[in-house]
């Protein structure tokens, strides 16, 4: 065999050796076993972490960057914000090194807002039968703001705009209604506004009697306490002290004959305010 040949066989082997010592000294590069959360959201004022879990042969360096760019300091496998502020929001990514080599974390997108607050609670409504009634409240905090309104704190499907409407109103609307408004970095609940449903349910029925004979009529009618009534002759003449929902007439005359007019008007009872 050649001299030569020999030579850089030798040579060749011992390259191979000292690349192999090389890496086995190196050690093995860095592999992250559990990533940094996808996504943050926090509020204002609140501490929030990201951390990363990495393995390899000691020591691991640790660089966390926010949109591309080393955080000053941010150089252990968590990254803490002792009182996060809306300026910290960005993306933020962690490399880790070693003298085997690097790896870098995927992106956490880190978003930090303000919590909604309410600073205008709905108001008590009156709400008249086959009418609408309206409930709004006014919000500060970070976008996007949602609205469930809810009715004795059931939700209401659909109800999730600001201000709420609610058409027709029923008898079987009344209630106690708020709103739970909401965004990524927090919710708040609404104070309850009741809704006062006033109408006339059931129509007197009409009747035919004899002079001299007694009439009662009734009226159904809504209302929480129960409104007010006024019975009224033909005309639109108020019979004096009929101001109940049943009127009681004795010995009826001719002029009263055909002469009360169904439902009469109805105020307001005093428990809740209306609008």
């Amino acid at each position: 065999m050649d001299s030569n040949y020999r030579k850089l066989l030798l040579l060749g082997n011992v390259i191979l050796g000292l690349m192999a010592l090389s890496a086995k000294a190196a050690g093995t590069k860095p592999a992250i076993s559990t990533q940094p959360t996808a996504t943050l959201n926090a509020a204002v004022g609140t501490s929030p972490s990201l951390t990363v879990v990495a393995s390899g042969t000691a020591p691991l360096a640790y660089q966390w960057r926010k949109d591309g760019v080393p955080v000053p300091g941010a150089t252990s496998a968590t990254l803490a914000f002792p009182v996060a502020q809306i300026i910290q929001s960005g993306s933020y990514t962690v490399v880790i090194s070693n003298n085997a080599g690097t790896a870098t974390s995927t992106a956490a997108n880190v978003q930090i807002g303000l919590p909604p607050v309410i600073t205008v609670q709905p108001l008590p409504a009156l709400g008249r039968l086959d009418d609408f009634a309206e409930f709004a409240t006014a919000v500060t905090g970070s976008a996007p703001l949602s609205y469930q309104w809810r009715r004795n704190g059931a939700p209401i499907p659909g109800a999730s705009g600001n201000p709420f409407q609610l058409s027709p109103v029923l008898a079987t609307s009344a209630g106690d209604y708020s709103v739970v408004v909401s965004n990524p970095f927090g919710s708040v609940t609404s104070a309850a506004a009741y809704l006062n449903v006033m109408g006339i349910t059931d129509q007197p029925l009409s009747q035919a009697v004899a002079p001299g004979a007694n009439v009662t009529l009734i009226c159904g009618v809504a209302g929480n306490p129960a409104p007010a009534c006024q019975w009224y002759l033909q005309g639109g003449f108020p019979i004096p002290g009929a101001t109940n929902a049943t009127l009681s007439l004795t010995n009826v005359t001719v002029a009263e004959g055909g002469a009360v007019l169904s439902g009469g008007q109805l105020r307001p009872g005093r428990r809740h305010g209306g609008k």
